[in-house]
């Protein structure tokens, strides 16, 4: 079933950002076991893009040896040492340099205005992800299990751990004094 752990049978969890304790909410967000995977994604689609560059750089390079003495084509180390001036004429020492300093420069750039992370913190394996703008938190597995009405259609088959009353499906909880008090 949807949203079940497949091993134990129990529902995955679900719980509103702000039913959490502030101080539980920035160590979820922000502790050292939080992994950013929105951030990952988005640095490794700027690798790939920086690493086409280089790529761009050298290709150019060819071209014009290409252009110029069609003799020199596959010389590979003529073509090395015209790589290597185009680089420096770029600023860089090589392409492993340029790649370097462009994924530097440029990764201060990336803006994720809804970030999935996950972790592990106290024995809740969690990911915070966005419903409607709003953030969430999904208990994947949990040393506490409570009894929760099921969510909404947005999330069939997890449990609703902002509705625990009257509930009736097994659902991996966060622990008590993670909530915030009313």
């Amino acid at each position: 079933m949807t949203n079940t752990d497949p091993e134990t049978g129990i529902a995955y969890g679900v719980i509103a950002m702000q039913s959490l304790d502030n101080d539980v909410g920035q160590e979820l967000w922000y502790g050292p076991q939080a992994r950013d995977l929105s951030y990952e994604a988005a640095l490794e689609e700027l690798k790939v893009e920086v690493e086409r560059g280089a790529d761009d750089i050298e290709d150019e390079v060819r071209i014009g040896i290409a252009e110029s003495d069609p003799s020199l084509v596959g010389n590979e180390r003529w073509e090395d040492r015209r790589i290597e001036d185009a680089y420096l004429r770029c600023g860089y020492d090589n392409r492993e340099d340029f790649i370097e300093r462009e994924i530097e420069d440029r990764q201060e750039s990336i803006q994720i205005e809804e970030p999935t992370i996950e972790g592990v913190y106290e024995g809740v394996q969690y990911r915070i992800d966005w419903l409607g703008g709003a953030p969430l938190l999904w208990v994947f597995k949990s040393p506490h299990v409570t009894l929760a009405r099921p969510c909404s259609p947005c999330v069939p088959g997890a449990g609703d751990l902002d509705n625990v009353e009257d509930g009736y499906i097994d659902t991996y909880d966060v622990p008590v004094e993670w909530r915030r008090t009313k």
